[in-house]
């Protein structure tokens, strides 16, 4: 059994990207282990991750998001396009679709902070449960009562609870690093 083999995927991905390979093989699994430490103790996880780490989780949760709770009303708004030949339509299906989890990320960075607003894509995670989950009971014939968009409501209150509550544990990101990027 190799070294690799043996090791966490935390520890696995690191050793990738440190030896210079390609750290491509271990994303997923570093990725999971990532969003499930956030479920389990958010604030030691979080104060344990790369500076680096989780650069891209922002729009991997946004897409998750999109794909978990608006396949349907895309479906739907192209059908209303193709009926009616109108783009507005559309517009108004992509636009309701995309703008919750812009508005919900901008949220997290702002609670988090100017500092330790590069954290804030890894606290998209309730918004993508909540929804996906709401969307799958809708989907199984028991629809949770109130407003449709209560799922997004709560998820973002989660999200800003949730970004609240790991603001402390953030490492502040240096000057020098945004300087160099």
């Amino acid at each position: 059994m190799s070294d690799t083999a043996a090791q966490s995927p935390a520890d696995a991905g690191r050793a990738d990207a440190t030896a210079g390979g390609p750290p491509t093989r271990q994303t997923v699994p570093r990725a999971l282990w990532r969003w499930g430490g956030m479920f389990i103790a958010p604030r030691r996880h979080v104060a344990q991750l790369d500076m680096d780490e989780g650069q891209r989780d922002g729009l991997t949760l946004g897409l998750l998001y999109l794909l978990g709770t608006s396949v349907l009303p895309m479906t739907e708004s192209v059908a209303t396009v193709l009926a009616t030949h109108s783009i507005v339509a559309l517009l108004s299906g992509v636009g309701r679709v995309v703008l919750t989890p812009i508005v919900v990320i901008v949220l997290a960075e702002t609670l988090l902070g100017s500092k330790r607003g590069y954290r804030g894509g890894i606290c998209l995670l309730p918004l993508v449960v909540v929804g996906t989950l709401a969307r799958m009971l809708a989907q199984l014939g028991s629809p949770i009562g109130g407003h449709p968009l209560l799922p997004d409501l709560v998820g973002g209150v989660l999200v800003a609870a949730l970004a609240l509550w790991i603001r402390s544990a953030v490492p502040p990101e240096a000057a020098d690093t945004k300087e160099a990027a």
